[in-house]
């Protein structure tokens, strides 16, 4: 990190990574260095990201859609690996607060972004399309989705 920061200087990217390394050991430090990149950049799309994950662990699910949804308004449309993970994650938050529709929204955004993520798979099929105490209009498998399915065998 010194390197990249010697390189760099402080930016927004180098301060997130600082927080990246520091959210395995402190988290005192890794909420400094986020906000710290966020003053830098408002925009940044992967501490939005973080954001969201770290509001989910404290309960705050509503705040977290919100930085999810900041994340994926500005990461770059071609980014379908980071826009498919935090599509997963805004997915995860909703059911938690009991908005299956929005949740089903998007998990199955997550899966036309990667079609192999198994992780947003498992949740479409285990908390909607098998959740029986779920109206049959929320359980049903968008087409596109099917077919995406249906290609992975």
């Amino acid at each position: 990190m010194r390197a990249a920061e010697k390189i760099n200087g402080l930016s927004a990217e180098v301060l997130c990574r600082y927080a990246v390394v520091y959210s395995f050991f402190d988290q005192g430090e890794y909420e400094t260095y986020l906000h710290r990149c966020l003053e830098k950049n408002p925009r940044h799309p992967r501490a939005h990201y973080m954001m969201g994950l770290t509001l989910v662990q404290q309960g705050k699910l509503d705040a977290a859609i919100k930085e999810y949804q900041q994340a994926i308004e500005n990461y770059p449309k071609k980014d379908r690996f980071h826009l498919n993970e935090t599509w997963n994650n805004l997915g995860t938050a909703y059911p938690a607060g009991r908005n299956f529709a929005k949740a089903k929204e998007a998990w199955e955004t997550a899966v036309m972004l990667l079609p192999s993520d198994q992780v947003a798979i498992r949740n479409l099929v285990e908390f909607i399309y098998e959740n029986e105490q779920l109206p049959e209009s929320v359980r049903v498998p968008s087409p596109v989705v099917m077919q995406t399915l249906q290609r992975r065998g």
